[in-house]
């Protein structure tokens, strides 16, 4: 199915105040998130502090995700005219079967959506699997 990018909704990390968890992840509109962020208002610092906020959950992320290679796939867009599904690692982008939620293709979402604009259509996939454990887990701080 095709759907405009703006319609299309992501799992954040969100900044929490609690000492009995560290994350916590929240369902956010794709102009919400970070990557869309940085890139409207050209702003590195935004990517950074996610960056930091999700290697509280996976150690690995700013090695596996740096700067540099979202800057690469945001040339790489700008380059072929728009989004090339030849060229995309995962096609189509996927959501979780019955939501908007974007399973992958967070990052994809969010450069299409700042760089052709938030009614760009692009083709999703409904995929059979459970959400994330932690989804909505803390109560920001949690009431024990």
């Amino acid at each position: 199915m095709d759907i405009q990018v703006d319609q299309l909704e992501v799992i954040l990390y969100i900044p929490i105040q609690c000492s009995k968890h560290p994350w916590d992840l929240s369902v956010r509109s794709v102009m919400e998130c970070p990557y869309y962020l940085c890139l409207k208002n050209g702003d590195r610092s935004i990517y950074d502090t996610y960056m930091d906020l999700w290697s509280k959950r996976d150690h690995d992320v700013k090695r596996n995700r740096p700067y540099d290679h979202f800057m690469r796939q945001v040339d790489g867009m700008l380059r072929d005219g728009g989004y090339r599904s030849d060229k995309a690692g995962t096609e189509p982008m996927r959501i979780f079967r019955g939501t908007r939620w974007l399973l992958d293709g967070h990052h994809r979402a969010a450069i299409i959506c700042a760089l052709f604009g938030p009614t760009t259509v692009v083709p999703v996939q409904e995929f059979d699997r459970g959400l994330p454990q932690d989804l909505n887990q803390c109560k920001n701080p949690c009431q024990d």
